[in-house]
């Protein structure tokens, strides 16, 4: 049997980058003395999410910033695959403009680089004279995160790339025994759908997933739902943290996925001669392969 302990860290974040990789690191390091071997931290964690705050806390991922630096270092002296969250990287155009995108880095038990990808969706409401639009500051990503582990492939994605079903199918036809998402859902919409998201990724590709959310802190002007969550190809929870500052450490008993296939043998009775397979369409608009890192 081949199993793997995955850690989420719902971090409580401030407007500090410095303390929040302090609270990170340490974090990090009470996974590994877990047992955990990967550790998912939430999107933008090192910073209070905040659109208005992008700008600021943007940084070179390239040549190393204070937040991969740091990254790096966890990973290392925790000897565990880090999920380093994401963070706003600013990039340098070929005009010598900038561009910032909400980037997911994943670092090995060495402390290297090795996998890198930008969210895909950028999330927008425009509701009852609410408007906010990630797009007005973000660039896009092009492509699904990968990387590979002793235990198997696991993919990933941000936040509201989970509302699109597309990615997780892809990745789990593609091999991948787990899908991660680094977010940071609100807790209104939260307790309205995380759960729900996370349990149809799941159960409509038999594989693992797991969502690593801020926890909620009533005194911040974000409001994040927490409630960080591992689910298993049965669509069952395997662990999952309150609205708190947590560490939630999983077993993922990675038998799950073929024992759930042969019971639900969705797998065997697609019509892919009625629609098309997602997994086969492996480039997007402008030649993007959707699976290919940023590395």
């Amino acid at each position: 049997m081949v199993s793997v302990k995955l850690a989420l860290v719902q971090l409580r974040t401030v407007k500090d980058k410095t303390k929040n990789l302090e609270r990170a690191r340490e974090l990090v390091l009470q996974a590994a003395s877990q047992g955990a071997q990967i550790v998912l931290l939430p999107e933008t964690f090192n910073m209070t999410y905040c659109i208005e705050d992008y700008e600021q806390f943007a940084e070179h991922i390239d040549g190393l910033g204070e937040t991969t630096q740091a990254l790096s270092r966890m990973a290392k002296d925790a000897q565990l695959y880090l999920v380093g969250g994401s963070i706003l990287e600013r990039r340098t155009n070929a005009d010598n403009t900038t561009s910032i995108y909400n980037t997911v880095t994943v670092w090995n038990p060495d402390g290297q680089l090795v996998a890198r990808q930008s969210k895909m969706h950028m999330f927008a409401v425009d509701y009852n004279g609410l408007y906010e639009n990630e797009g007005d500051i973000l660039t896009a990503g092009n492509g699904i995160g990968e990387f590979s582990t002793p235990w198997g492939q696991f993919a990933f994605a941000v936040c509201f790339d989970c509302r699109f079903a597309e990615l997780a199918m892809i990745a789990a036809r593609r091999g991948c025994v787990g899908m991660l998402y680094p977010a940071a859902f609100t807790k209104g919409s939260g307790e309205l759908h995380w759960e729900l998201i996370m349990r149809a990724r799941a159960v409509d590709n038999l594989f693992f997933v797991a969502g690593c959310n801020p926890a909620f802190d009533v005194q911040s002007s974000y409001h994040a739902c927490g409630h960080s969550m591992v689910i298993d190809p049965f669509a069952r929870t395997v662990a999952a943290a309150a609205y708190g500052e947590e560490v939630v450490v999983a077993d993922l008993d990675l038998a799950l996925i073929d024992e759930a296939r042969r019971s639900i043998p969705v797998y065997s009775q697609r019509r892919f001669d009625v629609y098309p397979d997602v997994a086969q369409q492996p480039t997007s608009a402008d030649g993007h392969r959707l699976i290919d890192q940023e590395l």
